[in-house]
């Protein structure tokens, strides 16, 4: 299938579901959590098999060339880069994605142990699909996410968690709400690295000093991929040339030879 523009690519950072080629050309596309036979997740649609998203969760869709996402009063929340939109049960006002942006949906639920997870919040990293360029960003990550040795942990899903809940409560009780705890991570985090990032907060522009770093980490794998390459090359070049050498200088021998 050719692929769609405008459209929403998500790609996955706690593998949680595969990556995704979501259309925006009919309007708006609902995400939430599968119901029923009609709302099987698919590469195509916005629906998750995850017990921590709302059947309505939120909903995104391009307008004047920008694409939008505002939740629709889930109980768990969308988070843009570490930041929730809207408190649980209200609605969120629409807010302007951009790509390489982090989308999280839903918070993730811990067991009584207070350490294992037992049901995965919903984390990817965004592509909006508006040109036939960004149509190109999109699918070299797609070839850089196929090579297992690329897949770094993501700063914002390993540490810096919006919000956990603790003992499978549906609604973060007993404990603080998600939000509250989000906020305390992350202020936690950004005491760590001096202040030196914070999240692209809703309204505002910028990236999370983390994702710099993420992306700094995947290119200088990448750099490391190239020099390994070029040698290899270098070598066999280098072999092809003494073959070639020998070769000649036992042609001549042999030519002389003959006289």
């Amino acid at each position: 299938m050719a692929a769609q523009i405008p459209a929403l690519h998500l790609y996955p950072l706690n593998d949680s579901f595969v990556p995704k080629q979501i259309s925006l050309a009919q309007g708006r596309v609902r995400i939430g959590r599968q119901t029923n036979a009609r709302t099987v997740p698919g590469e195509r649609n916005g629906y998750f098999d995850s017990k921590v998203l709302s059947r309505m969760h939120a909903e995104v869709w391009e307008e004047n060339g920008k694409i939008l996402i505002k939740d629709v009063k889930s109980s768990n929340g969308t988070f843009i880069n570490s930041e929730r939109l809207s408190p649980e049960g209200v609605e969120s006002e629409p807010f302007e994605l951009k790509s390489e942006d982090i989308v999280e949906f839903g918070i993730d639920i811990v067991g009584e142990d207070n350490r294992t997870i037992v049901h995965h919040k919903v984390a990817a990293k965004v592509y909006c699909i508006l040109s036939p360029e960004d149509l190109l960003g999109s699918q070299r990550e797609m070839q850089y996410l196929r090579n297992p040795s690329n897949r770094l942990p993501h700063p914002v899903i390993n540490g810096a968690v919006p919000g956990q809940q603790v003992n499978g409560a549906p609604n973060g009780a007993p404990g603080q709400q998600p939000q509250q705890q989000g906020g305390q991570q992350q202020q936690a985090q950004g005491q760590t690295l001096g202040g030196m990032g914070s999240a692209r907060a809703p309204g505002k522009s910028g990236l999370t000093f983390d994702h710099l770093l993420s992306r700094l980490q995947g290119e200088i794998v990448k750099s490391r991929e190239t020099g390994n390459e070029l040698g290899m090359i270098g070598r066999e070049m280098g072999e092809i040339g003494d073959t070639l050498s020998g070769g000649l200088v036992r042609v001549v021998l042999s030519d002389y030879a003959e006289c």
